[in-house]
């Protein structure tokens, strides 16, 4: 799609078919993936996060409970000047408030054989942002060499699983998982999203680790 006008030909309804004006965060240059294909869209942090001025104005663009229309219009056109076949529209019910960090502690392993290029898979039990969750994890062994594999994400990105270059060995690894790992709310490692910095501090870690054994 062209970008840089998205925001001209996406749109936010209540459930009365009003138009929600001031939700999305008008990110120049936009959050595009490298296939040109997929658009990330944040809704406005001064929307959300509370006692900034846009939210103490206009409150949470979301409310609990509330029915939501996402509509992408068909006039939007692509890189070679041809608009959408048809408008788009996504019907969702916005949830509770997620305030949460990610919870390592939740996360479990199930740990492949020896001598296998079985996959490592790995449940972390909530769904986490997509694309910094291909970028966030890694494996190193007991000598501390990352071990090399592809990793792929299963069950609507609630299940990872890594699958090694190399048979796994009879040994200790590590895995390492990037602070910066956020949840679908933006909640990361660290910190949560939306906090009050006066009574609450964020860790400075910039990765964390599960360690796991492999014996024959």
């Amino acid at each position: 799609m062209r970008s840089g006008e998205s925001l001209q030909f996406i749109h936010l309804l209540d459930k009365n078919q009003d138009t929600l004006r001031n939700v999305f965060l008008n990110l120049q240059p936009e959050l595009w993936d490298t296939t040109g294909t997929v658009l990330t869209l944040w809704l406005d942090p001064g929307r959300i996060k509370r006692g900034l001025t846009l939210n103490r104005a206009l409150g949470n663009p979301l409310k609990m409970n509330e029915t939501y229309h996402l509509v992408i219009s068909a006039t939007w056109k692509d890189q070679s000047g041809l608009k959408l076949a048809q408008t788009y529209r996504k019907t969702f019910v916005a949830v509770k408030r997620d305030d949460q960090a990610p919870d390592l502690k939740q996360w479990q392993l199930k740990l492949p054989k020896v001598g296998t290029t079985a996959p490592l898979e790995i449940k972390p039990w909530e769904t986490l942002d997509h694309y910094l969750l291909l970028e966030s994890i890694g494996i190193v062994d007991q000598n501390n060499s990352l071990v090399k594999g592809k990793i792929r994400l299963d069950k609507k990105d609630q299940q990872l699983l890594f699958v090694p270059t190399e048979p796994w060995k009879a040994q200790r690894y590590r895995l390492q998982i990037d602070a910066r790992l956020e949840d679908l709310a933006g909640n990361n490692l660290n910190r949560v999203f939306d906090r009050d910095i006066t009574k609450s501090k964020s860790r400075n870690k910039s990765y964390y680790e599960l360690a796991f054994e492999l014996k024959r």
